[in-house]
């Protein structure tokens, strides 16, 4: 007997269909709503070798903001009705105009901003900077290069990539010897290149003692703070979205640093501080927004120098650095003055996994116990020797940082093996051969997959920066199998 077609359709929307709507979100991660309530009984309930339930945020914060297929598919969708806004608007505040002159605003090429960025750093401050040289540093910093019209709203494009475009990071300005600019706390308006006012005075002792009492500071003159509002992130990649924020922070402020040294400016980078009271001059939360890096930036160089993100030479005498990049202190420090340092930041119920993430990271004074692995996992097929002379760059700088967004179109062309060599040795060599290290080189490891560079074979490498080659660790086509893995993007 034929079956009805209407009786058909009829008995999926009946049966089948309230079956996945049940059964589905039970699958997902912390992506579905309801579903944090379930991780929070799967956290208390396993017990994973070495790992004590409610310390360690990140290894949770991190498995449960991995990607798979379902719960891309069946995720939470943005709420179009309730999108943020990528600008933060003081309405009462004091807004003072910035020039932006572009065309006479030009500076080293790309490998000399590169090397003159991993220079000593020291601050001189008898030379005041000019409010010109400071717009010039926001706008390469952060500045609009672009506009698109969109549903809702207009869209400004900006000097830095952005996940999404959604532009989760702020910057603000602590003035200390500017000229034509009053001392004070200042915000970043992106979108009319103007500062907003928010605070008067001078706030150098509240930053020194907040950066583990680096007397330095003092000397700069001026200090970007970038924060970030995570929902602006979060409102389309949910948890997984603080990751996105943090890596975008990184764009910008790389950035700063490069189009200060392209001008003959001096950068140091801070991100050991106390958040809490960064947050508080800042007049921010610590939550929904949140100090995540501090870059002072200055004129001349001394004979004192500090490497960046480490303490001065006053915090040497109580601090030791330790090689993974960690302030660890001497025994008999943790329980004097500095026992307030090791204070975590109570957590709350109500937060969600990347807010308890955040806040336990307030932490930053502590000796982490970490196995160092020493031998390669992987085989090493063959390896490749990189050239380490290029010929000299005629890009200036500006010119990159004005063409700088997320990747368009890519348009499929083989990359020579010099060009590939070039983009790793001022990547990763220069901060080697530096006078400091930016960080310890155990942090980050680069594994890559080659598609398409003349002169070495498809496959799957890992870079050794100490000889500055390529290994091969396997033969293979995988561009195929990467779009998959990366969600079916264009890459």
């Amino acid at each position: 007997m034929k079956r009805n077609k209407k009786i058909d359709i009829l008995l999926y929307l009946l049966v089948v269909f309230p079956l996945v709507v049940i059964f589905i979100p039970l699958s997902q991660n912390s992506y579905s709503l309801g579903f944090r309530d379930r991780v929070k009984k799967i956290i208390e309930n396993r017990k994973v070798k070495g790992i004590k339930k409610n310390k360690y945020f990140a290894f949770q914060y991190h498995q449960f903001s991995k990607h798979t297929y379902l719960n891309v598919i069946t995720s939470w969708k943005p709420d179009w009705f309730n999108e943020p806004d990528t600008s933060k608007i003081y309405p009462d505040a004091k807004t003072i105009p910035l020039k932006k002159d572009i065309e006479s605003w030009e500076g080293f090429n790309l490998d000399e901003a590169i090397r003159r960025a991993n220079e000593k750093q020291n601050f001189s401050s008898s030379e005041p900077l000019t409010l010109n040289e400071v717009s010039r540093l926001l706008y390469f910093t952060y500045g609009v290069t672009g506009v698109i019209r969109k549903r809702g709203g207009i869209l400004y494009l900006r000097t830095a990539p952005s996940a999404g475009a959604l532009y989760p990071t702020e910057i603000y300005l602590i003035v200390n010897n500017v000229k034509d600019l009053e001392s004070g706390v200042y915000n970043y308006l992106v979108k009319d290149h103007v500062l907003q006012q928010i605070k008067r005075g001078d706030f150098s002792k509240e930053l020194i003692n907040s950066c583990l009492n680096d007397s330095s500071i003092k000397n700069s003159n001026l200090i970007f703070v970038f924060t970030d509002i995570f929902y602006r992130s979060k409102w389309k990649y949910r948890e997984r979205g603080y990751r996105y924020s943090l890596i975008d922070a990184g764009y910008v402020i790389k950035n700063l640093v490069l189009e200060s040294a392209s001008v003959g400016l001096r950068t140091k980078t801070y991100f050991d501080f106390l958040d809490d009271k960064i947050n508080k001059l800042l007049g921010v939360d610590g939550v929904k927004e949140a100090s995540v890096a501090l870059v002072t930036v200055g004129k001349g160089m001394g004979d004192n120098f500090s490497p960046v993100g480490q303490a001065s030479r006053l915090s040497e005498r109580r601090f030791s650095v330790d090689r993974r990049g960690f302030l660890t202190p001497p025994e008999r420090f943790l329980d004097g003055r500095f026992k307030s340092h090791r204070v975590i930041s109570q957590i709350k119920e109500s937060m969600s996994i990347s807010e308890k993430y955040h806040e336990n990271s307030k932490q930053i004074i502590y000796r982490p116990k970490i196995e160092r692995v020493s031998l390669k996992p992987y085989s090493i097929e063959k390896r490749i020797e990189l050239p380490q002379e290029f010929p000299r760059s005629n890009i200036k700088i500006e010119e990159l940082l004005l063409k700088r967004r997320s990747a368009e179109d890519l348009g499929n062309l083989p990359i020579s093996k010099t060009e590939l060599s070039e983009i790793l040795y001022l990547s990763f060599r220069l901060e080697r051969e530096s006078h400091y290290k930016i960080s310890s080189p155990h942090q980050l490891d680069l594994f890559l997959v080659v598609n398409n560079v003349q002169g070495v074979d498809r496959g799957v490498y890992h870079y050794d920066r100490q000889s500055h080659s390529l290994e091969q660790i396997k033969k293979i086509d995988l561009q195929e199998l990467c779009w998959k893995y990366c969600l079916r993007q264009d890459i």
